[in-house]
């Protein structure tokens, strides 16, 4: 059974957003794993990186490991969790991935690239990780979602997907029956 709902993409493809938006329909907290990792360290994510990212990459396969125990929880990743692996390794037995899918021309619209560590460099950069990450989200995900244009339509084919979904659990609290968050 699935307990859990994690969101991977690119950086700027809208994964904290959406996990807001689910978050509050299904009436389960979410957590941005950046925020988690920030929280867990008492270091901003940009002072991480300043011992490298393969020492970024450390602290985040340990917050992998802590979120993976989790239940009834909405995840919204870094961007670079399919680097290692393992990351995924421990949210694949019980929780639903999907990856946000967002054009890198849209992406650079909606982000500063300079407040992202791996993305100071510009436009370029961020085509290279697109080209890297593609095919590791693809793989490691269990449905793709294009995040085009209106984000509310994105967020029903999230929806959509789970409703479907046979062996997730209800991600919601309270008495509500699963038919009527969907509807």
């Amino acid at each position: 059974m699935k307990n859990k709902v994690l969101l991977i993409g690119m950086p700027g493809s809208g994964k904290t957003t959406l996990s807001r938006m689910l978050s509050k329909i299904l009436q389960v907290p979410y957590i941005d794993m950046d925020d988690f990792i920030e929280s867990q360290t008492g270091k901003e994510i940009s002072q991480i990186f300043q011992n490298g990212e393969h020492y970024f990459r450390y602290v985040e396969t340990q917050a992998c490991n802590v979120l993976a125990k989790k239940k009834d929880l909405i995840i919204a990743a870094g961007g670079g969790i399919v680097k290692k692996p393992v990351n995924l390794k421990y949210f694949e037995q019980d929780t639903l991935i999907l990856f946000i899918n967002r054009p890198i021309e849209e992406i650079i619209k909606d982000i500063d690239l300079s407040t992202r560590p791996l993305l100071k460099s510009g436009m370029h950069k961020l085509e290279l990780l697109y080209k890297e990450r593609y095919s590791l989200y693809k793989k490691f995900s269990d449905y793709t979602i294009e995040n085009v244009g209106d984000i509310n339509k994105t967020l029903e084919e999230i929806l959509k997907i789970m409703k479907d979904e046979k062996d997730i659990i209800d991600l919601f609290k309270g008495n509500k029956k699963r038919s009527e968050i969907y509807e």
